[in-house]
C-alpha cells in the first residue's frame, strides 16, 4: 500500500527542485517591486501632501484678495469700465494660476479649490510606478518630484530592469519546457522513460547554432513599423521627466540585450 509514495514523492520533489528556482526569481521580482513601492510612497506622499496645502492656501488668497478689491471698488462707486476690466485681469490670473497647477503638478479641481483630492502616491499607485518603470513602460502622469524620488528611481531601476529581463526570459523558457514535456507526454501516453529520451535526443537533428540567431534590427523594425513620427514624439513628450527616463530605461533595456 506505502509502495507507491516514495517514487511520488520523489517525483514531486524532483518538480519542485526543478520549479523553485523559477519561482524564486518572480519572487524575487515581486518583493523588488513592493521595496520600490515602499521607497517612492515614503519620499513622494509626504511632498503631494504639502504641495497640495500649499496650493490651496494660495489659490484662496488670491480668490480672497480678488474679492475683496472687486467690493472695495463697488463701495467707491468705481465707473463699471474699470470694474469689468479689474474683474478681466482677477479672472485670468486665477485660471492661470491653475493651469499651471494642473500641467506642473497634474492637481485635480478638489486638490486645487480645497486640497481633498485623492492621493496619487498611494501605496497601489506607487506599486503600479514601480512596476512601470522597472518593465520599460513608463505610463502614466505619476513622476517623482522630490531629488531623493528622483535620484532613487535612477539606481531603482538601473538594478531593477536587468532583473525583470532575466525573470522574464526565465519564465518564457520555463513555460516552453513544460509545453514540451506535455507534448511528449501526450504523444506517448504517459511520462518518458530514460531509454526514451535517449531515443529521442539521437534522432533529434542537430540545429546549427547561426540558425537559431535572430537579427537585433528585424526585432525592431517589426516593432517600430507601424509607429509614426508623431506617435513617438506623443509619447515621449508626456513630460520632460518621463522623456529622460524612457532613454534612461531603453539604453539599459538595450545594453542588457546586446550582452
Amino acid at each position: 500500500m506505502l509502495g507507491p509514495y516514495p517514487g511520488l514523492l520523489g517525483s514531486c520533489f524532483q518538480n519542485l527542485r526543478i520549479a523553485l528556482p523559477h519561482v524564486g526569481l518572480v519572487i524575487l521580482s515581486t518583493a523588488y517591486t513592493l521595496l520600490g513601492a515602499a521607497i517612492f510612497h515614503h519620499y513622494e506622499k509626504p511632498f503631494e501632501e504639502h504641495l497640495r496645502n500649499e496650493t490651496a492656501h494660495r489659490v484662496h488668497s488670491l480668490k480672497q484678495r480678488i474679492i475683496d478689491d472687486l467690493w472695495e471698488m463697488n463701495n467707491n462707486g468705481t465707473p463699471y469700465t474699470i470694474w469689468a476690466e479689474r474683474a478681466q485681469i482677477a479672472m485670468d490670473d486665477i485660471i492661470r494660476d491653475v493651469f499651471i497647477d494642473y500641467t506642473r503638478n497634474y492637481m485635480t479641481p478638489e486638490d486645487v479649490i480645497t486640497g481633498t483630492g485623492p492621493y496619487k502616491w498611494s501605496f497601489g499607485s506607487s506599486i503600479f510606478f514601480s512596476w512601470t518603470a522597472i518593465t520599460t513602460i513608463g505610463y502614466g502622469h505619476i513622476v517623482p518630484r522630490t531629488n531623493a524620488g528622483r535620484i532613487a528611481i535612477i539606481f531603482y531601476a538601473l538594478f531593477g530592469i536587468p532583473l525583470i529581463l532575466v525573470t522574464i526570459a526565465d519564465m518564457g523558457r520555463f513555460l516552453s519546457d513544460i509545453s514540451e514535456i506535455h507534448t511528449q507526454n501526450s504523444e506517448l501516453g504517459g511520462p518518458p522513460s530514460e531509454d526514451t529520451r535517449a531515443q529521442a535526443d539521437e534522432l533529434e537533428p542537430e540545429i546549427p547554432h547561426h540558425e537559431r540567431r535572430v537579427s537585433v534590427m528585424f526585432i525592431l523594425v517589426i516593432m517600430l513599423g507601424k509607429f509614426r513620427l508623431m506617435d513617438i514624439f506623443f509619447n515621449c513628450s508626456l513630460s520632460p521627466f518621463h522623456l529622460n527616463l524612457s532613454i534612461c530605461y531603453r539604453s539599459i533595456s538595450f545594453f542588457v540585450l546586446f550582452v
